[in-house]
């Protein structure tokens, strides 16, 4: 069941942190992330100068967050592969604790390619295979099967019962996965479903990476399509899909996470796909997904991020975004893993909601508006 396996050819690269609950999902039931894209009447404007900020702010996101992000998750979904084999070898409480330890891991990387998750990831449906939304009853239906459960049989069937959240809800399940993996026979049914589904999140990713670094069946990197214009060779519609998702992703955040946390008195009050999963997760998942927002706005060097062609074109938008993103970091970083655990400390939470509530119409308002780019809908439910 190890990637090392299974993987695409990826001799020249290197080896990416669910919420899990947390992807755009489009209104197809096996779809990636759909955020919609549109570019202002003005085209963003500027002259040739301000076309090559453009342009040199999407080659470095490009080169130094998209693909090493991918790269990463890849490496992680290989680890996370690696400690679920051991743990099918040799059933044991250690065995499962570092397979949950990785799985942990790797739900946190995944948060790390969604602001950016635009492209190939979108093209060939990434989330349906890592991250799409599971059905607790569909998961138990193939586990209750007699048929061998492979990356191939995942593939053909629903994307409700794949993914990094049916890998959780196998490995930390309440009383049953202690049971059938810690103390479990070798080669256990359970055990050897989720080494399928992380074997098949990992092909997928890596055919994501293959496209952006040229890798892929595709006649250039993604990286160059990207850098020119995603459509028509107009930089301004990379950008314009760039933003587009820094805004869903706060908005997931915020509609779908904070906000309802917020108003729930006990966590069952809140919608299913909204829930902690069974790993007590859901509230780290925001945080990585804000993580990587601010690795955006700030650009890799802390200076070569979006909000640098902001504040060259406005300082004073510039600056309110700098000051909304160090709120909402500083406010959001010290919540606790678990919404339980969160709803426990209301005073943290609501500084947070705040925080974030505000950097996301700075984002959706006054940086589009700046850099002439229409905010679309999203089907984000939350789920990732």
């Amino acid at each position: 069941m190890n990637l090392r396996n299974v993987r695409v050819p990826l001799a020249a690269l290197v080896g990416f942190s669910l919420v899990v609950s947390l992807a755009a999902c489009s209104s197809d039931d096996d779809s990636g992330d759909d955020a919609g894209v549109g570019v202002g009447s003005d085209g963003g404007g500027g002259g040739g100068g301000d076309q090559e900020a453009v342009g040199d702010l999407l080659d470095v996101l490009a080169s130094d967050v998209i693909v090493p992000g991918y790269a990463d998750l890849v490496e992680q979904l290989d680890g996370l592969g690696t400690a679920i084999d051991d743990l099918c070898a040799q059933p044991g409480p250690a065995a499962l604790d570092a397979a949950r330890a990785a799985w942990r891991t790797t739900a946190d990387t995944w948060q790390g390619t969604r602001p950016v998750g635009v492209g190939p990831a979108m093209d060939r449906r990434l989330m349906s295979q890592v991250a799409y939304p599971i059905r607790p009853n569909d998961v138990a239906e193939v586990l209750a099967g007699t048929e061998p459960v492979t990356p191939e049989s995942l593939s053909a069937d629903s994307a409700t019962t794949r993914g990094l959240a049916a890998v959780e809800l196998l490995l930390f399940e309440p009383d049953a996965s202690d049971a059938e993996l810690a103390a479990g026979p070798a080669g256990g049914r359970r055990c050897t479903y989720a080494a399928a589904a992380t074997t098949l999140a990992g092909t997928a990713t890596a055919e994501v990476l293959a496209d952006w670094t040229g890798e892929g069946e595709a006649p250039e990197a993604y990286t160059e399509t990207f850098v020119a214009g995603m459509e028509g060779g107009d930089p301004q519609t990379s950008l314009s899909a760039v933003v587009n998702e820094v805004a869903h992703a706060l908005q997931t955040i915020d509609d779908q996470g904070l906000r309802g946390i917020a108003t729930a008195a006990d966590p069952a009050d809140l919608p299913r796909n909204q829930r902690d999963g069974p790993a007590g997760h859901r509230v780290a998942d925001l945080k990585a997904l804000l993580a990587t927002v601010a690795v955006v706005i700030e650009g890799p060097n802390g200076d070569d991020g979006l909000g640098a062609l902001v504040s060259a074109r406005s300082d004073e938008t510039g600056q309110r975004l700098d000051d909304a993103l160090a709120a909402a970091r500083s406010t959001v970083e010290v919540l606790p893993d678990s919404i339980p655990d969160t709803l426990a400390a209301p005073d943290d939470l609501a500084a947070a909601g705040d925080a974030v509530a505000e950097l996301k119409v700075v984002v959706s308002t006054e940086v589009a508006s700046l850099l002439g780019i229409t905010i679309g809908f999203s089907d984000a439910d939350g789920d990732s």
